[in-house]
């Protein structure tokens, strides 16, 4: 696949598969999170909403994996309720991620392909903001992360809210970065944003967690 392809597909498979392996496994679930978010709606259940942001804290290391089996035992628990409720399968099969089971994988695959009655370019637009131009990798100077840049980044990260975007592109310029990728990235007024944003991740200096070749088949329960 051309870059100009990669750039413009609304197939979000098509969008991962370009991205070096092995994928990080917080940017995976961050986007997870990130498209449950935007699926979610008034007819789903509201505790849902607490099990992303249990899971979003186990991400970002605040909660231990006793309170993430939890949250993951409650999807499932929801998912007794509402059958076919996708968002809560796919909280349900989110642990898969970390093992790189393919059966659970592909399980959750389907629930995101099925999460919409119809297509979105949302879920790849997602994809490419959170994994970055595979075709246009970034060395991000250290320089650039100024008190200015980090704050701006982080508000929007806690808050789940990237107005502050082409904000966080003016304090990277008077940082020194001249670079098109990010400020680009930064100020497109058609992006869309989420935690793990690429560029904001770099601000912040956030770990990677590379997916593990091998583990257990499900998180041991809590019960």
């Amino acid at each position: 696949m051309k870059e100009e392809e990669w750039a413009r597909t609304d197939v979000w498979a098509d969008v991962l598969g370009m991205v070096p392996l092995p994928l990080s496994v917080r940017k995976l679930q961050l986007w997870i999170i990130a498209i449950c978010r935007l699926g979610w709606n008034e007819r789903d259940p509201s505790e849902l909403i607490y099990v992303m942001d249990q899971i979003e804290k186990f991400v970002d290391r605040s909660i231990s994996h006793q309170e993430y089996v939890r949250a993951i035992d409650f999807a499932d628990y929801i998912l007794d309720q509402e059958k076919h409720n996708h968002i809560a399968e796919i909280l349900s099969n989110i642990h898969y991620c970390q093992i790189g089971d393919l059966y659970g994988i592909g399980q959750l695959r389907y629930n995101i392909d099925n999460m919409w009655s119809e297509p979105t370019p949302l879920i790849a637009d997602m994809a490419r903001d959170i994994f970055g131009n595979p075709y246009r990798p970034v060395t991000f100077e250290p320089s650039w992360q100024t008190s200015t840049a980090t704050a701006v980044a982080r508000q929007m990260y806690d808050s789940r809210e990237f107005s502050l975007m082409p904000i966080l592109a003016d304090a990277l310029q008077d940082a020194g970065c001249e670079c098109p990728e990010v400020l680009d990235h930064c100020r497109d007024p058609k992006g869309i944003h989420a935690r793990g944003c690429w560029v904001a991740d770099h601000v912040l200096g956030l770990a990677e967690r590379p997916v593990r070749k091998n583990g257990p088949e499900k998180p041991e329960s809590s019960t």
